[in-house]
């Protein structure tokens, strides 16, 4: 039996006492991001605890159109893994492991690098001794699980710490053709403010907490002059910086068509490689989560006026014979024209997580699927494992 690119033994399975008992007990929710793990229990409205990890870096891959980022792995993650784990059981839940299921909520494949699942897995049931593991798809519990099962389609961007993900997702699975990584996260902003910062003010900033601290200030600024002072926390001191960094740099990673990293050409991407007859559909319901879409201001605003600038409207004919079209405002966007009467034609709208936040809305997902009846979907267990 091949799991997570590595191939098992596999013994016959017979339930065992703790076996059953685990399926009554509520579902611990593990939520990996890029940045933080939720942990929590199913039918939760939010996770319990919420920690920070240094765990990953990302690494282009491809070139031109074609690139994408991925999660880079350390020489062995089972000795990265197991006290990180060890230490969410014993001093933050003060749960015995081998006591309840895990349902864990994580990125795609082709985020993560095959060594790392299956550390996971080696991990948590050889290691921990967990009954069983689910492993779900972030995109999968946010629709329809988190904004409820009336809407089984739509287009996700979540924007976190390292990266971008778009895709878009059709019955509760992400259409991987769909899935366009881009390092546009929050992180990879306050980078891009740096090196702004170098080469048109001459002023090096060499610590990404001073290039927060940059962006923080900017935010907060509410007068109309065109520097304020910031300071720099990393290297101790006040600076004279143009109020136009953040705005220019905002442009730059999120809002420019002609950048094949930026998010809204993601977006496009990502539509252009859906079905047809999906993509009125998926347009309906636009979903930004992740913890930049809360730091950057108005982003969902300016990214829809950013989508629909791409197009003009051009009237052909005259009189009863008068029709209506859209056509690229660039001809060197000519490769999206084919969305063109989508984008302009159909309700495009963003989809708001209300109540919830849009950093734990993969996890509340996941805790709603946590109370439903998981008894079809594909548990690892315990028992499938070599020497278990």
């Amino acid at each position: 039996m091949v799991l997570g690119g590595v191939t098992k033994k596999v013994k016959s399975r017979r339930l065992t006492t703790r076996d059953t008992a685990s399926q009554h007990a509520e579902e611990i929710v593990l939520e990996i991001g890029s940045a933080h793990v939720r942990v929590g229990l199913a039918r939760e409205s939010k996770p319990r605890h919420i920690v920070p990890h240094t765990l990953f870096d990302t690494e282009r891959c491809g070139d031109g159109d074609d690139n994408y980022y991925r999660t880079t792995a350390p020489p062995d993650w089972e000795k990265v893994l197991l006290p990180f784990l060890a230490d969410l059981y014993t001093k933050r839940l003060l749960l015995k492991p081998r006591s309840r299921r895990v349902i864990l909520v994580m990125g795609s494949a082709h985020q993560y690098p095959a060594s790392f699942r299956a550390a996971l897995e080696s991990v948590l049931l050889h290691g921990l001794r967990i009954p069983s593991v689910l492993f779900v798809d972030q995109f999968r519990t946010i629709i329809p699980y988190a904004l409820g099962h009336t809407q089984k389609m739509g287009i996700v961007l979540d924007v976190g710490r390292l990266e971008g993900r778009v895709g878009c997702v059709f019955e509760e699975a992400c259409l991987v053709q769909t899935l366009n990584m881009v390092p546009c996260g929050f992180e990879a902003l306050a980078r891009m403010v740096m090196d702004y910062c170098r080469e048109n003010m001459r002023l090096e900033v060499e610590s990404i907490h001073d290039g927060l601290a940059i962006i923080q200030s900017c935010i907060q600024n509410t007068t109309s002059s065109d520097e304020i002072v910031c300071h720099l926390p990393h290297a101790d001191k006040h600076v004279q910086i143009q109020t136009r960094v953040l705005e220019d740099c905002i442009q730059e990673m999120y809002l420019n068509l002609s950048n094949p990293n930026s998010l809204v050409h993601a977006f496009f991407k990502s539509l252009l490689a859906c079905p047809l007859d999906l993509r009125k559909d998926v347009v309906r319901n636009v979903v930004l989560v992740g913890g930049a879409t809360l730091a950057i201001p108005s982003l969902e605003r300016r990214f829809m006026t950013c989508v629909r600038n791409l197009f003009q409207e051009r009237t052909v004919g005259r009189g009863d014979g008068e029709k209506r079209s859209y056509e690229v405002r660039s001809t060197e966007h000519a490769k999206f024209q084919p969305l063109a009467a989508v984008v302009m034609d159909a309700p495009l709208s963003i989809t708001y997580p209300l109540p919830f936040s849009p950093t734990v809305i993969a996890w509340v997902g996941g805790s709603i699927m946590g109370s439903l009846n998981l008894s079809k979907e594909k548990w690892i267990h315990l028992a499938d494992f070599k020497g278990s």
